[in-house]
């Protein structure tokens, strides 16, 4: 720890080749109340530095004109000891272009010789306040840091089986933030996954959100079911956090609150049990690539007194993924004009922060996206787009198509151009068809269309589902030209591995990328 000032206003260094000059300024500042060293030269001054700690300095007054070590020169030094210290330069020139020089090298102040008292001390209490915010500041942003340290490395806190099945990508906005992850190997055969968003930005969301994380982890410890680990934490939020009342109408005032979806997985019974409080609908991909949203989205922890959730209870089949991610990836993706699944899947795919931190450019909220594998192999389908459109969308079909092709460029960063061309065609045929024969032009049918690449393989597939008698990639009995379903689904069958899979209305199309 380094030595604390001395009583009075603060410690003042003193630097001047003139000893005049330094007992006049020791002198006069002395009478202000400020404890002042004095220093003959640079030199000098960084055996004081050195020997006293330059944290225990509030102000440093330097002369410009000093010989072996310039003024200048000890200020860039003093400022790689602690850039927070605020330091007032002094000269008998007045000169413009040392001005700038010194105020670049960091000078809080600059001064003329001969001083004048009624400058000196106002600019001296100035950089006094200024160093003491400086450090009250790097403090705080130092135990933002290491609660965000305590968030990630809770967050990476896995078995050797969790870190197999689970990737995690998580990237508080500041610091610190209010989103996290937990992870429970909880026995041979059941794994607990719980995403969580605390509500706001702040500090006090980060310190939420762990104390959030120690509670559930203490009550998971004890076996507690999960259900009444949320019970228990929103009736907490509610009598500590939300005790404030409306005088007006007597209703809670909501302050903080916390989103958070929990995903028990069976692996002997194939099975999932997920609670939603808040978070964006999770979405589950089988091992062919079809997917669907699980369970419902309840209100968030600390809203209402109500003990009431929904329990949703699913087979997870043979394969495929689990998805699940907090609002922030879902508020990036609209400013960036992307589907969810695109982003999540590229930042899953990122190797290292600072390729993440590219991505994440204009992150304006935390984000964090787990994705869990559901079976025991790798190189399963991964997806990279998911979305649901209303029939009566054939007059938007280009802008459609405008925002596949921008997603598919986004998650497949070295996708071929030509072969994007030929995706995009089908794609766009396919969709074309299942608005028109499957949904019949209406607002209230919706088409589904998926996208995902198989790694091992090297194949990007998409998937096409509409509530129709499905589709018919046999060749057309009539004559080419009569009917554009038919030429629609030829030229499909001629860009891609295009088949219709049994019982359903999807049409599947595999594209080879290289």
């Amino acid at each position: 720890m380094s030595k604390m000032a001395g009583k009075g206003r603060g410690r003042v260094l003193v630097v001047d080749d003139d000893p005049m000059a330094v007992k006049l300024l020791k002198v006069g500042l002395e009478r202000e109340g400020y404890t002042v060293l004095g220093a003959m030269g640079g030199e000098e001054a960084k055996g004081i530095v050195q020997k006293e700690g330059v944290r225990s300095l509030q102000c440093a007054v330097i002369d410009y004109r000093m010989p072996v070590m310039s003024g200048f020169e000890f200020l860039v030094w003093l400022q790689t000891q602690d850039a927070s210290l605020a330091a007032i330069m002094v000269t008998a020139e007045s000169e413009k272009s040392l001005v700038e020089k010194s105020l670049r090298g960091g000078a809080h102040d600059f001064l003329e010789k001969p001083i004048d008292f009624r400058q000196l001390l106002p600019s001296v209490a100035m950089a006094v306040e200024k160093t003491s915010r400086r450090r009250y500041l790097d403090e705080t942003a130092n135990s933002a840091e290491q609660l965000g340290y305590v968030q990630y490395s809770m967050a990476q806190a896995q078995t050797p089986d969790d870190r197999r099945r689970v990737k995690i990508c998580f990237h508080p906005c500041h610091q610190a933030g209010g989103d996290f992850v937990n992870v429970f190997q909880l026995d041979l055969n059941r794994t607990l996954v719980m995403v969580a968003d605390v509500s706001g930005h702040d500090l006090k969301a980060a310190f939420i959100g762990a104390y959030f994380q120690g509670v559930v982890r203490g009550m998971v410890h004890k076996e507690t079911p999960v259900d009444e680990i949320l019970t228990f934490f929103n009736d907490l939020l509610l009598s500590e956090w939300n005790s404030r009342r409306n005088e007006k109408d007597g209703v809670v005032e909501v302050n903080t609150s916390v989103s958070v979806c929990s995903v028990l997985f069976d692996w002997q019974a194939r099975s999932l049990s997920l609670i939603n409080h808040g978070l964006p609908g999770p979405l589950m991909i089988d091992k062919l690539g079809r997917g669907q949203l699980v369970g419902e989205q309840g209100s968030p922890l600390g809203w209402f007194e109500s003990r009431w959730m929904s329990e949703c209870r699913m087979s997870i089949g043979q394969g495929g993924e689990f998805l699940a991610w907090t609002d922030g990836l879902e508020e990036l993706a609209i400013k960036q004009n992307l589907n969810p699944c695109s982003v999540a899947y590229r930042l899953l795919k990122a190797v290292g922060q600072k390729e993440r931190q590219v991505l994440l450019e204009g992150a304006e909220d935390d984000i964090l996206v787990v994705r869990v594998q559901l079976n025991e192999k790798e190189g399963e389908y991964q997806t990279v787009f998911w979305n649901r459109y209303p029939g009566d969308h054939v007059v938007r079909i280009d802008e459609l198509q405008a925002i596949w092709e921008r997603c598919l460029i986004y998650a497949l960063e070295d996708l071929d151009l030509q072969r994007l061309d030929d995706v995009l065609l089908c794609m766009r045929e396919a969709a074309l068809n299942a608005m028109e024969y499957g949904c019949k032009g209406r607002e209230t049918e919706l088409f589904t269309m998926e996208m995902g690449v198989l790694p091992e393989q090297n194949i990007l597939r998409v998937r096409v589902s509409d509530p129709g008698a499905g589709f018919n990639l046999e060749p057309p009995t009539s004559k080419p030209g009569e009917d554009d379903q038919h030429l629609g689904l030829m030229l499909i069958r001629s860009l891609s591995r295009a088949r219709v899979e049994p019982g359903t209305s999807s049409i599947v199309m595999d594209f080879v990328l290289k």
